[in-house]
């Protein structure tokens, strides 16, 4: 009978500084060459690899691979990994979301600024003008004069109105008419149409 348990352990994970000193000191003395840097992730967990049966049967003797504490580790890693992944994306939306109500506010802004500039330079064009203070004279027999040059003026000043669109407007199509389907006799529990 046989009974072998091997364990499977993660060697120590060293890596040399990095420095110009130590890469030109190739071929110089050990005291010139850096030492070794402990690398601040602990080792994975051993893997037991256990070999049981007869010994009769050892070369067809089929190993059992405990990978228990292996995996419970590697899930942990995988959930810190996710973690962090989760909180840099949320830090990438919080950062989007930023930009994004400041180029909403900048354009509403300018959309502002835009609209009382608009109102600026259409607010000395619409000024009304001042009453005259005399009040035009009303013939006392009922026959009015009318000048021809004053109401031709402004039978143009009201057409220019008219044609001017308002700022802020959208000018509405104009609906076509429907046109009506001829009627049909038949009905449509009518054996045929044709009777």
């Amino acid at each position: 009978m046989i009974d072998s348990e091997w364990k499977i352990e993660a060697k120590a994970l060293t890596r040399a500084q990095p420095t110009v000193a130590g890469a030109a000191a190739v071929g110089a003395a050990a005291a010139g060459v850096p030492q070794p840097v402990q690398v601040g992730r602990s080792p994975l967990p051993a893997v037991s690899v256990v070999y049981s049966g007869r010994l009769a049967d050892l070369a067809t003797l089929a190993p059992s691979v405990e990978t228990g504490a292996l995996e419970r580790e590697l899930t942990v890693r995988r959930m810190e990994r996710d973690v962090d992944e989760l909180e840099r994306l949320r830090k990438l939306d919080e950062e989007r979301a930023r930009k994004e109500r400041e180029r909403q506010q900048a354009a509403e802004a300018e959309r502002q600024r835009r609209l009382r500039e608009l109102e600026q330079q259409t607010a000395p064009q619409q000024a009304p003008s001042p009453p005259s203070a005399e009040p035009s004279p009303v013939p006392v027999d009922g026959a009015a004069t009318i000048d021809p040059e004053a109401a031709a003026a402004a039978a143009a000043e009201a057409e220019a109105e008219a044609a001017e669109p308002v700022p802020g407007s959208v000018p509405r199509a104009q609906a076509q008419p429907r046109k009506k389907r001829p009627a049909n006799s038949w009905q449509p529990f009518q054996i045929s149409p044709y009777q």
